[in-house]
């Protein structure tokens, strides 16, 4: 959550800057960051329907004076669009980076009604955006305990802290393999398998061995992924 008291084309810039470079960055992201900006003393004399999220989000993004044209979002809008990507706002943009992008009105103290309606929007926000990204990692089976959460966090920091941490992307998944290896006997183990089943099938080459094995196989290495907690398989 990102807190701000006014929304300039400067702000869209800033959280563009972040997005790019945590892409950068990073490999093996388990999901894309949610933004959710607060805006602090809000106006108030505003359309009552303006307090909600979407027309809030939408009112702001049209009036912040930002387009494709911008020399910095033009060539990341190129860099997308290069790729396959369909970018045509400022919206697709963010959403390139951000699993999703919302702002909350917050009014001044003055208004007792409106501050503890706004309050209790922003919390749901929150509640809402932590449920999707907890569901996105737990289908990409990257969900951490929060032991491991500690972990990768220090892991993170000392990686991005080095000389060349900011160029270098940090690997989530190969972190992970380094906290839990693959047991150094289990690729002997398959290799006795595969020299069993080859003397199995006299008559068969290898092609067909494989198409024999490539079943027990992929459950084998889902198996042992599955016991080591292997993140991302």
């Amino acid at each position: 959550m990102i807190l701000f008291r006014t929304f300039q084309s400067s702000t869209l810039i800033r959280l563009l800057e972040w997005g790019s470079a945590s892409l950068e960055t990073s490999v093996n992201q388990p999901a894309l960051p949610h933004v959710i900006v607060a805006l602090n003393a809000a106006e108030v004399d505003v359309n009552s329907s303006e307090w909600g999220l979407k027309e809030a989000t939408d009112r702001i993004l049209e009036s912040a004076n930002v387009s494709l044209e911008d020399p910095f979002i033009s060539e990341l809008a190129a860099e997308w669009r290069r790729n396959g990507a369909k970018i045509e706002t400022i919206r697709d943009l963010l959403h390139s980076y951000y699993s999703s992008f919302t702002i909350v009105r917050i009014p001044e103290k003055t208004h007792y009604n409106i501050l503890y309606n706004q309050i209790s929007v922003l919390s749901r926000c929150i509640n809402m955006c932590c449920e999707k990204s907890h569901e996105t990692k737990r289908e990409m089976r990257m969900l951490s305990t929060s032991d491991e959460i500690g972990i990768y966090v220090q892991l993170a920091f000392d990686h991005f802290v080095k000389e060349r941490g900011l160029i270098r992307p940090f690997d989530f998944i190969g972190e992970s393999l380094k906290l839990n290896p693959i047991p150094k006997d289990f690729g002997d183990h398959l290799m006795q398998l595969i020299l069993t089943v080859k003397r199995a099938h006299l008559k068969g080459g290898d092609r067909a061995i494989f198409e024999t094995l490539t079943p027990v196989l992929a459950s084998t290495l889902i198996l042992d992924c599955t016991r080591r907690n292997a993140k991302g398989v």
